[in-house]
């Protein structure tokens, strides 16, 4: 679904406001200081809420003592869980756990609370389990996704649906979360993320996790100033389909031919840069002008070079 030349560019520009932010090359997520300093809260929440919960020791004995609810509501209201506005900014019935917090206080429905959450951290019925939780809390899109990822982060990702909305624009795909909170939207939401944690492992040439395919997205709708599509992109967009396929093969999709000639090169065959992510496998063509017998021909000598993409080369042949 993503678009590998909106990839490329949204990448290009994540990649420059790091090293604009750190000072450091961008090698990995968790290795930038800035990367670090930005998204490894995440982690944070998921291990501290994991710790309250402790849901491998949970019994279905348990269900309906209230036990089980009390300890889902404490790991919703970490202080530092920005993944869900659990606070009480404009009033207590504003908070998308609400409904929870009043069968915890008067004990109503905490049976049906209980079942839901044992349902989801002891057994495998999540499809299921997700369309519960919309009927306990409403359509609380990114309340249900945190309670899905404290449960396996390997998976299931927090969702904010009008930031991820610009990212997946940026990215190319014509897909929206917002006001369409289901499991069937949760899950392509997911794969989506899943495929740019692909890709980033690709760009990167080592491991991702989903959870950074997460904050890249977060970062370039949210962080990243001017999130909004280039005029360029906007151009490549009105392209037809063969059109877009002809410009990723020309500017991306290399592949058996930019593998040979890093074999072949290593580095830039101009500048001596050895950052993969900013070098290109290029055809050059050098033109010759020969006269003979009164008559001019023109001919070339073609090779192929790594290229720094910052590198302008300007032939001139006379």
């Amino acid at each position: 679904m993503i678009d590998i030349f909106l990839f490329e560019q949204q990448f290009r520009r994540f990649q420059e406001h790091v090293i604009k932010e750190s000072g450091l090359d961008f090698t990995s997520f968790s290795s930038n200081p800035y990367t670090a300093q930005e998204e490894d809260y995440k982690y944070d929440v998921y291990r501290t809420a994991r710790k309250i919960l402790k849901f491998e020791t949970w019994r279905e004995a348990d269900i309906g003592a209230g036990d089980i609810a009390r300890s889902v509501a404490e790991a919703i209201e970490l202080p530092a869980n920005n993944l869900v506005q659990w606070q009480s900014r404009y009033g207590d019935e504003s908070r998308p756990h609400h409904a929870l917090k009043s069968a915890i206080e008067s004990l109503s429905d905490i049976e049906t609370y209980d079942s839901a959450f044992y349902s989801l951290y002891r057994k495998s019925d999540d499809p299921n389990t997700f369309e519960s939780f919309v009927k306990l809390f409403g359509r609380k899109y990114a309340l249900i996704a945190y309670l899905l990822f404290l449960k396996d982060r390997t998976r299931y990702m927090p969702i904010a649906p009008s930031y991820f909305d610009q990212a997946f624009s940026l990215l190319g795909v014509d897909f929206s979360t917002n006001q369409k909170c289901s499991w069937e939207n949760y899950l392509t939401f997911n794969n989506i993320l899943l495929e740019l944690k692909v890709l980033l492992s690709e760009k990167l040439e080592g491991e991702v996790s989903l959870l950074d395919a997460h904050s890249f997205a977060w970062m370039i709708s949210r962080t990243i100033d001017d999130n909004v599509l280039s005029e360029n992109d906007r151009k490549y967009l009105e392209l037809s389909a063969k059109q877009r396929e002809a410009v990723v093969q020309a500017r991306i999709g290399q592949g058996y031919f930019r593998d040979e000639l890093f074999k072949y090169w290593g580095v830039c065959s101009i500048t001596g840069c050895q950052e993969r992510s900013l070098l290109r496998a290029s055809h050059i063509k050098r033109v010759f002008r020969i006269l003979y017998d009164n008559v001019t021909y023109y001919t070339f000598l073609e090779y192929a070079a790594i290229i720094n993409t910052n590198t302008k080369l300007r032939w001139s042949c006379s």
